[in-house]
């Protein structure tokens, strides 16, 4: 599969509500900052979660556009925005894995989804094992997801969103349940691949001020980026 780059990702007059009706975004407009290290705070229903899946295309806009180098996910085929979406690791606040199979084989879901072309097919095996070896799944690549600690089943989660070398990097609350020096091994490995010039963009939502002070990010308070739009929408 051939991936295609990421250059710009905008919210454009984007409104959106919860299953119980509570309105997660009213025309909200941002032009996020690229080729950057990108911390999304922000209290419980400010959107953060919500933001990152919109941009991965999980979650479409009521109204309004998300837009992936000048073009709105919600007007693209699935083949149109597949080349995009390869280029993007997402790693889910809660879940995200196949119960039925083993956590390794979690890990190769990407890979196996998308046929990325890869030169040596050992390079995938050998890439799989350090990142098992990172996040501590090693000892347990053969085990399912219920039969493992919710750390565990996070790290994998993590893990996943790293397999395919994604030129964009969008995590949801990655550090809760793991391990301190796990939490240490991905802060590492996120600013040396973002400094080896592999990882370009991160978006990363997360209340973990001591972990993300540590990637030395841009901030976006998701409360107050909403309170403007919603002051420039009222003046308008």
């Amino acid at each position: 599969m051939k991936r295609e780059s990421i250059e710009s990702i905008s919210f454009d007059s984007v409104s959106f509500s919860s299953r119980n009706g509570a309105a997660v975004f009213s025309d909200f407009s941002l032009d996020l900052p690229m080729n950057k290290i990108v911390w999304l705070r922000g209290v419980s229903g400010t959107g953060k979660s919500v933001l990152i899946k919109m941009i991965c295309g999980l979650l479409m806009p009521t109204k309004g556009q998300v837009l992936v180098n000048g073009q709105a996910i919600s007007e693209m085929t699935f083949e149109e925005f597949t080349p995009m979406r390869c280029n993007m690791g997402y790693s889910f606040d809660f879940g995200g894995l196949i119960n039925n199979r083993t956590l390794v084989a979690n890990l190769l879901l990407a890979n196996q989804y998308h046929n990325f072309e890869i030169a040596n097919p050992e390079e995938i095996v050998s890439r799989i094992n350090e990142y098992m070896r990172i996040f501590n799944i090693d000892k347990f690549s053969q085990e399912r997801p219920s039969s493992v600690v919710g750390g565990l089943r996070k790290a994998t989660c993590v893990a996943r969103a790293f397999v395919h070398e994604p030129e964009l990097l969008l995590l949801d609350d990655p550090t809760t349940g793991l391990q301190g020096e796990v939490r240490d091994r991905l802060a590492e490995l996120i600013i040396n691949k973002k400094n080896a010039g592999r990882l370009q963009h991160v978006f990363v939502a997360s209340d973990d001020d001591q972990f993300m002070k540590k990637l030395n990010p841009i901030l976006i308070d998701m409360g107050s980026v909403q309170k403007i739009t919603k002051e420039q929408t009222r003046a308008a």
